[in-house]
């Protein structure tokens, strides 16, 4: 039998990425109690810990209204112009303010970067984890979220288990921040790490609130083919397919490689892939790029001194989920009490990411979504949990004992399937083939013989409604358009300049297509 044991805080934050331990730290500086909740480690197994290190911001001579129009039109104006334009205010105030928390930055035209390589995030998340804990946040490591319980429209914690200690906790809080990171780990190509399983759209769903273009995943085109699953990180070299053409000029991309990587990273990925299925390898040159090794990145020199060669087969690579739970200006969804930021959150984004913004987003919707959830902490009283919310945990973990299929089996079978049928290039007929093979899934007895198993039945638990909610999103849009492509509906139609809106209700997934907030 697993304990229960009843904790309550002020504020519980879920993630600790950039955006989860922005939202700790910002809580906490208003004086309220905080308690950060993560699967491994607080800052591991985090994008922010694998990422670039790159922040796009209105520094030097790149203005914010620049920064405001490249991301509309990156994003194929389907982005919330209200979180963009909150955002790219925000960031210039933000972003040096990591200063003050140990980050090292160094401003060059519209980027601030950070970090070293082999993991130039680590030297954010390793600062941040550092500061949060010196201001009195504490942490739940090893401790999986199942639910988030409410009462009404009202949030009033969460329910998760402790793997570490093997117990089920009944989480009382007068605010909750879902900081719990993508989906990448849906599909079998990712440069995401292992624990970005969709865990927050899933606890999002559960508890009634909006999930928003969730279609748009975006892959980056420069990924290892073979072997290790390795982002290639260079802007300039040749790229051709097997036959030798030019893959930009072949599909019409009027730009170099750098331009095509932070810009149109869709276009790029779909020309690749339509290049595999025509059963042409695509092939990267980056001599060029070694022949002027002080142009080059850290990281990218890094990952080239250990391919020790210059000639690659590439193939894509999931990337980011621009979709996500819907929130206003202040980081609220539509759950009072219950907040969302970083990449769970969608809307600012729109159809695809330009290269810079994820952590600039991290930073400026972390940062907010704490100051948020610690001005209603400190505006009402504590709820306790009701422990009759611990029976639906009791009753999965008791499942979990009889299952036949392993944990990693269920989770194959999802990624092979969003590659094959929810990936770069879609169809009707395919989309509608995933949601008859995620129902059959759904119906599989998961067997979890240890703590591991544990986490992973979970995981595999969150990637079927994470992969469902995009294949639904992805049927609904009939019209190719930024990330999103449809082989059935290659063209962008401007009649689709809408969002749509997927919800569970009464355990059914239900979609809306609603206009554009202006």
């Amino acid at each position: 039998m697993v304990n229960v044991d009843e904790l309550s805080c002020d504020v519980l934050v879920i993630g600790s990425g950039a955006a989860g331990l922005m939202a700790a730290i910002e809580a906490r500086r208003k004086g309220v109690d905080v308690v950060l909740a993560s699967k491994t480690s607080p800052g591991y197994s985090t994008c922010t810990m694998y990422s670039a290190g790159a922040f796009r911001v209105a520094v030097n001579s790149y203005g914010v209204e620049k920064h405001f129009n490249d991301t509309l039109a990156g994003g194929g104006m389907l982005n919330s112009k209200a979180l963009v334009w909150r955002m790219v205010n925000e960031a210039p105030k933000r972003i040096p303010k990591l200063l003050d928390l140990g980050v090292k930055l160094a401003a060059s035209g519209g980027y601030i970067f950070i970090g070293k390589p082999p993991y130039p995030g680590y030297s954010i998340v390793n600062p941040l984890v550092k500061a949060a804990g010196s201001l009195g946040v504490k942490f739940l490591s090893n401790t999986i979220v199942t639910d988030i319980v409410k009462e009404g429209e009202e949030v009033l914690g969460v329910i998760a288990l402790d793997l570490e200690k093997m117990r089920i906790l009944a989480v009382s809080a007068k605010a909750v921040v879902l900081a719990a990171g993508g989906c990448g780990q849906v599909y079998l190509r990712t440069d995401n790490p292992l624990r970005i399983t969709g865990d927050g759209y899933a606890l999002g769903l559960q508890v009634g609130v909006e999930l928003i273009d969730m279609e748009f995943i975006q892959f980056f085109p420069l990924g290892l083919a073979d072997g290790a699953i390795w982002m290639i990180p260079v802007s300039r070299g040749k790229l051709e397919n097997s036959l030798g053409e030019d893959i930009l000029q072949k599909y019409g991309l009027n730009v170099n490689l750098h331009e095509a990587i932070i810009m149109m990273r869709d276009k790029l990925s779909r020309a690749i892939m339509l290049e595999a299925k025509a059963g042409r390898n695509v092939i990267l040159d980056y001599s060029e790029a070694l022949n002027n090794p002080d142009r080059l990145t850290k990281i990218a020199l890094h990952v080239l001194s250990r391919l020790k060669k210059t000639v690659v087969k590439i193939l894509p690579l999931a990337h980011f989920a621009m979709g996500g739970i819907k929130i206003n200006e202040n980081a609220e969804t539509s759950l009072k009490g219950l907040y969302a930021c970083g990449e769970v959150a969608g809307g600012i984004h729109g159809a695809n990411r330009i290269g810079g913004n994820a952590l600039t987003e991290a930073v400026v919707f972390g940062s907010i979504a704490g100051e948020e959830a610690a001005r209603r902490a400190l505006e009402c009283k504590i709820n306790k949990i009701d422990l009759k919310h611990t029976f639906r945990l009791k009753e999965e973990l008791g499942k979990l004992g009889e299952g036949v299929y392993s944990p990693r089996e269920v989770k194959n079978a999802i990624k092979n399937l969003a590659w094959n049928l929810v990936g770069i290039i879609r169809s009707g007929e395919g989309l509608r083939q995933a949601l008859n093979m995620l129902k059959t899934i759904e119906q599989y007895r998961v067997k979890a013989r240890n703590r591991i198993e544990l986490l992973e039945a979970f995981e595999a638990l969150s990637m079927v409604k994470t992969v469902k909610a995009i294949t639904l999103s992805a049927l609904t849009r009939t019209e190719s358009r930024g990330a999103h492509f449809r082989e059935d509906y290659p063209n962008e139609d401007g009649k689709w300049l809408k969002n749509i809106v997927i919800r569970l209700e009464n355990s059914e997934f239900k979609v809306d297509v609603k206009p554009l907030t202006t």
